[in-house]
């Protein structure tokens, strides 16, 4: 063999290694990236708040559970300092830990309120550990504002406890120090099966597996010995028919008078489904790991890398040309027009669909077609433009509008365009690519709905003016003669004698009769006139129809939540609201046998909420019958003038009527 075949063979050599070498790195860049991945995928899919922060104190990077917890995008997060995010009375604590941390010091157990961007806090309590080598800290937020709430709930008063205590989804439990239950809740018994006498001859124990006696009787003592108001722990838990689930127990420490344990309080909540989902978590992990191994011994195992990289080249070739054939096609046969327009030139791109929608043959050439901004719609061009100016300006990489573009036959039609920029190295938009579908009939049908809606509101005014008109003409009629009537027979009972006792006795029965009509008819005119709205407004009106309601014999308690900022609204809207608010309280006294009414005029934004809510006998709103004109009548006022309706009725479970209406204000 010469020196020139084993140089060959020599650079062979080498260049095998080179190879391997890249192909060894490739490997570990991969597995390195998917780490990552892996890594980011859960920490946004936590529910807990994970956050990285420079000692310069702004975030350096946060999960999307601050975009879901607080309200904060992860660019406002990160724009600000991170202590303005902290209630100004905590400022002085997180200074003293932030100081703690720079020294390199773990924080744990650290408890703040962070304000959320409507204004509202939440307790966070958070995990800060520095990295120093990297000049950072890393922090973990767990959302205990649910906590907090239960605290202060605890010391409220003993009425609204019982009616927090049994409306909480997840089972509640007492349990004094000896291990017996004392007090649960509904929620409770239906997570175990058990009725309430058998749950009370049990003690908790008997509920739990023997396998967690010693665990849990660890963790009650180190509770009470170091006097922990609140812990948190999982464990299962034994139902009547002896089927195991899993539970999420939180405890809290009840103490006496003198500061002595006396009780443990818990919430129960079953984690089955939560379970279930981080064993599938773990089972497709470890899948994917799998997966990853074997697929890393073929390639180890291959002796043809080269071959198999020409291979792949070659397939990704060919998915480009079908990728571009499956685009023509797709342009070709979607229901909407394509078009792409290339801002550097002008020039714009048109699909034969696009054509078609506008009345244009494949090939023709129409006007407006050089510059797309003459077929818009006069009315509509200066503000169109003035948008697609300020959105390519901007960073935003997708538009959606819906305006007008003229047809060939001159007239116009409706199009919901949405389009997608394309940007250059430097930010700049370049080409704008987008599609226009037809919406003339959807909004001729809007136009109609409007039209329906309008006729509606005036019919329903129609018909409250008649109210107006009936309660004038009974109290210009029936009432005054009535009243009248009576203060004859009033006069006459003074001087009058009679020859028998029966005489007097039907006498004082007619007088009765005439009493209570003259009542009736205040009562329906009181129904039915309303010059409470009329001179102070919805929100009084609605307190003085529940005095009204509460006065009448058999009436059940009615509480009232009224909290808006307006002062009063468009004569029609608190219209509309106080029938809705007069005929689903009424429905509820006569109907519902429910001892307790709960109604709401909760104001959010540019929208008010009632709410009318009782726990009586409830009914199926399918089988309404005919003559139940209420409920219609909500129906077609929440339709008028309203923009959401929701009935929710079960029988033996209540009512909850919620209606939504706009704000509008008188001059509007």
């Amino acid at each position: 063999m010469n020196d020139q075949d084993k140089t060959r063979e020599q650079l062979i050599a080498e260049l095998g290694e080179m190879r391997q070498r890249e192909t060894d790195q490739q490997r570990r860049l991969a597995r390195s990236q998917q780490r990552e991945t892996d890594q980011r995928q859960i920490n946004n899919s936590l529910p807990v708040l994970i956050a990285t922060a420079g000692l310069d104190g702004y975030y350096k990077e946060v999960n999307p559970a601050f975009e879901r917890l607080l309200g904060w995008s992860e660019q406002e997060s990160l724009s600000r300092p991170f202590f303005e995010f902290i209630h100004p009375d905590d400022h002085a604590a997180a200074t003293e830990r932030f100081g703690r941390l720079e020294s390199g010091e773990p924080i744990t157990d650290f408890v703040d309120r962070n304000i959320c961007k409507d204004g509202s806090y939440r307790w966070i309590n958070w995990t800060v550990i520095p990295v120093p080598n990297r000049g950072v800290i890393f922090g973990i937020g767990h959302d205990i504002t649910d906590r907090k709430q239960a605290e202060t709930a605890l010391r409220a008063s003993e009425a609204k406890y019982r009616r927090l205590y049994q409306s909480i989804r997840d089972g509640v439990v007492t349990v004094n120090m000896d291990g017996r239950i004392q007090q649960f809740n509904e929620a409770y018994c239906q997570m175990l099966g058990y009725s309430p006498d058998e749950l009370l001859a049990l003690t908790y124990q008997d509920l739990t597996p023997s396998r967690w006696h010693s665990f849990e009787a660890a963790i009650v003592r180190d509770q009470v010995v170091s006097r922990k108001y609140s812990n948190t722990y999982e464990k299962e838990y034994r139902r009547q028919d002896g089927t195991i689930f899993p539970v999420e127990l939180r405890t809290y420490l009840i103490t006496d008078e003198n500061g002595q344990p006396a009780a443990m309080w818990g919430i129960v909540r079953d984690i089955t489904e939560r379970k279930q989902a981080e064993a599938a978590l773990r089972q497709a992990r470890d899948e994917l790991e799998q997966r990853v191994k074997e697929r890393t011994a073929e390639l180890r195992e291959s002796n043809a890398l080269l071959q198999a990289e020409v291979k792949q080249r070659r397939a990704a070739e060919e998915q480009l040309r079908a990728s571009q054939e499956r685009f023509e096609l797709a342009v070709r046969g979607v229901g909407v027009g394509i078009w792409d327009w290339d801002i550097r030139t002008g020039i714009v791109y048109y699909s034969p669909r696009w054509k078609r929608l506008f009345g244009y043959a494949e090939n023709e050439i129409g006007e407006g077609f050089e510059d797309w901004t003459k077929l818009l719609h006069p009315d509509e061009r200066e503000w169109i433009t003035k948008f697609q100016e300020d959105f390519l300006a901007g960073t935003s990489s997708t538009i959606t509008a819906e305006y007008r573009l003229r047809h060939k036959d001159g007239s116009y039609r409706w199009i919901a365009a949405h389009a997608v920029v394309v940007r250059d190295e430097q930010g700049k938009a370049c080409r704008l690519v987008g599609s226009h579908g037809d919406i003339t009939e959807r909004k001729e049908a809007e136009e109609k709905l409007e039209a329906e809606r309008r006729a509606l509101q005036r019919m329903l005014l129609a018909s409250d003016h008649d109210r107006e008109m009936v309660t004038y003409e009974i109290h210009d009629g029936v009432a005054q003669r009535l009243l009248g009537a009576l203060m004859q027979f009033e006069a006459y009972k003074q001087i009058a004698t009679y020859e028998s006792e029966k005489l007097r006795t039907t006498f004082e029965a007619g007088l009765q009769a005439l009493r209570e009509a003259s009542a009736e008819a205040r009562s329906l005119m009181n129904r039915t006139r309303t010059p409470v709205l009329a001179k102070f407004g919805i929100k009084a009106a609605i307190a003085d129809f529940i005095d009204q309601i509460s006065e009448m014999l058999n009436a059940p308690e009615v509480t009232y939540r009224c909290e808006v900022q307006f002062r009063r609204l468009a004569p029609t809207i608190e219209n509309a609201i106080f029938r809705v608010a007069q005929e689903a309280i009424v429905n509820a006294f006569r109907h519902s046998q429910s001892e307790l009414v709960r109604v709401s005029l909760v104001q959010d934004g540019e929208e008010v909420t009632l709410e009318v809510q009782d726990n009586g006998m409830g009914f199926d709103p399918a089988s309404v019958g005919a003559s139940r004109f209420g409920l219609d009548g909500i129906r077609e006022r929440a339709r008028a003038f309203g923009k959401d309706l929701q009935l929710d009725s079960t029988p033996g479970q209540g009512t909850r009527i919620r209606v939504t209406f706009p704000v509008i204000s008188p001059s509007a």
